[in-house]
């Protein structure tokens, strides 16, 4: 069974990039958009699906220029005050993940969405 999803994964701090790489590195090919300055949302046209995580403003910033794109986007953060925002700039492409989870949940959480976008 070929890899149905080519994934880019936005995280200016790495971690969770670094995360989705190591457990479905094997099953997907994945990208990693790691810089705030080199990010154009023209990059992000190739691919089949976006997890991206909004760590500060000029984050969040970014998230709003994906608005036009036709792909799905899974959008999570750590911080309780972004999570609110993050809820403006959302559109029906646009789904939340969970990182108030365990690894294991947030896995599962990957998983599913990998399989119903």
């Amino acid at each position: 069974m070929g890899a149905k999803h080519h994934i880019i994964v936005y995280d200016t701090t790495k971690g969770f990039s670094s995360f989705v790489k190591k457990h479905f590195g094997k099953t997907y090919p994945i990208a990693a958009c790691t810089s705030k300055k080199k990010f154009s949302a023209a990059q992000f046209k190739s691919y089949t699906i976006c997890f991206f995580i909004v760590n500060d403003i000029s984050d969040l910033l970014n998230l709003v220029r994906l608005n036009t794109l036709e792909i799905p986007v899974v959008v999570g953060t750590a911080s309780h005050i972004l999570d609110s925002k993050i809820d403006f700039v959302k559109n029906e492409r646009m789904f939340a993940l969970d990182f108030s989870q365990s690894k294991e949940a947030l896995l599962l959480q990957l998983q599913h969405y990998l399989q119903v976008l």
